[in-house]
């Protein structure tokens, strides 16, 4: 199995940036792709127009988030891949740390690069906007 770790600054605070990737309003504005999510433990999610899904497990309000993770790209007989974020605060916003494990061998590359083009980079102009 792969796994993959990242990190990422925003100009937001811990807070900001959690409630929106917990929120359906929030996830689709910051990534511009429609999202199904809830701030609430157990709860099930559905990202990037169904591509992604899974399962909140975790939460730490302002700090952190598990989920049960997997795409469209799966096998029916893969297991879900987990994905940890970790909040920090900092002088200029927060650190986002993602931590994502159990993906199907040979994709953290790929993935990798999707979280760059569809989450990191997005989130930027989003954040970022004057």
């Amino acid at each position: 199995m792969d796994k993959l770790i990242m990190h990422e600054s925003f100009p937001v605070s811990t807070d900001r940036l959690f409630n929106d990737w917990l929120s359906s309003e929030g996830h689709t504005a910051m990534t511009g792709s429609k999202a199904h999510i809830h701030p609430k433990a157990d709860s099930p999610y559905s990202t990037w127009n169904g591509y992604i899904s899974g399962l909140t497990l975790e939460v730490e309000q302002g700090r952190r988030i598990l989920q049960s993770w997997r795409t469209t790209d799966f096998k029916a007989t893969d297991t879900d891949a987990m994905l940890e974020l970790i909040l920090d605060p900092t002088d200029a916003g927060c650190v986002l740390h993602l931590r994502q494990w159990n993906l199907p061998e040979g994709t953290a590359d790929s993935y990798h690069k999707g979280w760059d083009e569809f989450y990191f980079t997005p989130m930027q102009r989003y954040y970022n906007q004057p």
